[in-house]
């Protein structure tokens, strides 16, 4: 190995740190400049080379697994592409093999556009890791020797950490039922389960932000410091179950906090399928998309004239309800019965009979006629509803109401009768075309009944 030259030094203070740490030269207290971390190099005659990794053959040691493929260089400009292609869904994360990163900002899509827009500037620091860039090892070896062996956490990963274990306590304790549909429990207990659930959800909110990638967070940490912390504040403070998830977050992000560490680059990883991966992944987000879904529907609510109206007993009550049955019925008979039966060609024209997509069945209803009534028919049922509904023909006496009923119900039966009167203008047209293309056939057949004859005689 040889010593340092002015030009072979790194250019970076971080670098130079990481130098100086790696070649055993204590730092000097406080943060200096770059030209005195130089000088120091110069001065100490560190050595530029990486140290070479300690022989691992021996008698007793097991064998070595054969070694595997270099991993594949990840470009730049790609990430920013998918970066720029995929703003709520975040593939440049899943590009870079940072997975975990990828569940959290396609289920938040992009925090709300926050996350992608910091993306902008530190994509090229994820290249560089998922690369597994040597000064950038480096650096983070010189960041654990500073820290005492715990990993630097941004202040936006610990807000991020925060926010999210905040929120994911809240759907927790969200998913169970309302205390007043379970009369059979006592308060407390359930309270204490209330807040089971939202040191749970705690735990696994901070968690899944704290393994963001270079980091990972062991979960019993993270759920002790939930515990303990939500537990507390339940019973020393007093608070109400629904007001535990932001101190139970806080407890699960202090305990995460110490036990982070690094773990393994993006590469070695991403030796699975991609398929896999992208299975995993667009499962997870699903399922949190669901239990969002569900706390939902579980504890959501609706004021309707000063009444509270639960988004539970409304879909209850929905699937109950003669619009519901009806379409249950309807799609039930054209899957198992007409479409088997009698093939794709009638069973679609039945379903768009019934889904009226022409407007002929509301119009016939709205002029009080039926399916079998002839043009003239309709003719004479809009004529009288026209004399009845004229805005002329109204009574003098009659008030403002019953002259503005009048009036829409004129317009209907004016856009009705238009409704059927080109749909049979349309059939009209249709027939006469079909004729036109018959006679010239049935004038070849008499042309060529005549030539036989004539051969004949």
């Amino acid at each position: 190995m040889t010593t340092s030259a002015p030009e072979s030094l790194p250019t970076t203070k971080a670098e130079l740190k990481a130098l100086l740490v790696r070649n055993n030269v204590p730092l000097p207290p406080g943060d200096q400049d770059v030209e005195f971390y130089r000088k120091l190099c110069l001065s100490e005659r560190v050595r530029v080379t990486p140290a070479r990794a300690p022989p691992t053959s021996s008698s007793s040691s097991p064998p070595s697994s054969p070694p595997t493929a270099a991993p594949s260089r990840k470009s730049l400009a790609l990430a920013y592409l998918l970066w720029l292609l995929s703003p709520s869904v975040g593939l440049h994360h899943f590009y870079l093999g940072r997975d975990v990163h990828f569940v959290v900002h396609a289920s938040s899509f992009g925090m709300f556009g926050l996350s992608w827009l910091r993306d902008l500037w530190r994509l090229p620091h994820y290249v560089r890791v998922s690369n597994e860039d040597a000064n950038q090892r480096a650096v983070l070896e010189a960041d654990l020797t500073l820290t005492r062996g715990v990993p630097r956490h941004g202040w936006v990963r610990l807000l991020a950490m925060l926010v999210w274990g905040w929120q994911c306590g809240s759907v927790a304790v969200s998913l169970l039922p309302r205390p007043e549909e379970v009369p059979g429990i006592p308060p407390v207990a359930f309270e204490a389960i209330e807040v089971v659930a939202v040191c749970l959800g705690a735990a696994t909110g901070v968690r899944l932000v704290g393994c963001i990638e270079p980091l990972v967070s062991p979960s019993p940490a993270a759920l002790q410091g939930a515990a303990l912390s939500g537990i507390l504040t339940w019973v020393l403070l007093g608070r109400q179950p629904i007001d535990v998830p932001f101190y139970a977050a806080l407890g699960a992000l202090i305990s995460s906090r110490r036990a982070a560490s690094y773990r393994q680059p993006p590469q070695r990883r991403m030796q699975v399928s991609v398929t896999r991966r992208a299975a995993v992944a667009s499962l997870t987000v699903l399922c949190g998309w669901a239990v969002v879904c569900g706390a939902f529907v579980q504890r959501g609510y609706v004021i309707q004239n000063d009444e509270k109206v639960h988004f539970k007993d409304g879909l209850r009550h929905f699937f109950r309800s003669p619009l519901y049955v009806q379409f249950r019925n309807t799609a039930r008979t054209l899957l198992f019965e007409d479409l088997p039966q009698s093939g794709f060609q009638f069973t679609w024209g039945k379903l768009a009979e019934q889904m009226d997509l022409t407007g002929e069945a509301h119009a016939r209803r709205t002029l009080g006629v039926d399916g079998t009534a002839t043009f003239s028919e309709i003719k004479r049922a809009h004529r009288a509803l026209v004399l009845e509904h004229h805005p002329d023909k109204q009574d003098p006496l009659a008030n403002e109401e019953e002259r503005a009923a009048a009036s829409d119900r004129f317009h209907e039966v004016q856009a009705a009768y238009e409704t059927l009167q080109q749909l049979h203008k349309q059939a009209a047209s249709e027939e006469r075309a079909g004729t036109a293309e018959r006679r010239p056939e049935r004038q070849s057949k008499s042309r060529r009944s005549a030539r036989g004859e004539h051969e004949e005689l």
